[in-house]
């Protein structure tokens, strides 16, 4: 029995031999395929295959088995095709999701971007309000400010007072 190394080889074995049932029949018959029974056409199969390989006879077992073979041959193709279709489908969704991907990292490298100035701004506002307490620090533990101490204090009880004088006027309104 012949081999074939795929499925079209096969396939196109199957379709030399139809063509030339065919011409063996309109040439000696003048009958059709599809007019014949199957032991008519395994008949001619066996002729057909007895001129192409003279040193081997095929018998009905063989045939049958080739026409599994061919069957399994054509449904393994049909399955094949429906994977391609479902890989290709599964291939067009990650394709998308990399794209939604590549936004949203853009996204996030604009977020990183923004993130590394506000730390440097909150550097520079640490440094400045490290320095402003230092000036502060300073300003208390001068001279001055402990000779207006008392002077502040007074400001503070006078205030204190006008605030309390003013509450006390808009209660009795």
């Amino acid at each position: 029995m012949p081999k074939f190394r795929n499925f079209d080889e096969a396939e196109a074995c199957v379709s030399d031999f139809k063509e030339r049932a065919k011409s063996y029949f309109i040439k000696h018959q003048e009958a059709y395929l599809d007019t014949l029974s199957r032991a008519d056409l395994l008949e001619i199969a066996q002729q057909l295959l007895a001129a192409e390989y003279p040193q081997q006879r095929l018998i009905r077992r063989q045939v049958g088995e080739y026409l599994q073979m061919l069957q399994h041959l054509k449904d393994e193709r049909a399955w094949w095709q429906v994977e391609m279709e479902r890989l290709n489908t599964e291939l067009a969704c990650r394709v998308r999701e990399m794209a939604y991907l590549e936004v949203d990292r853009k996204q996030l490298e604009a977020l990183v971007i923004e993130f590394q100035a506000a730390q440097s701004r909150i550097a520079v506002l640490e440094n400045e309000c490290t320095s402003l307490r230092s000036t502060v620090a300073d300003l208390r533990e001068s001279t001055s400010w402990k000779v207006t101490k008392p002077l502040r204090w007074f400001g503070r009880v006078v205030r204190f007072r006008d605030i309390r004088a003013n509450l006390s006027g808009v209660s009795h309104i």
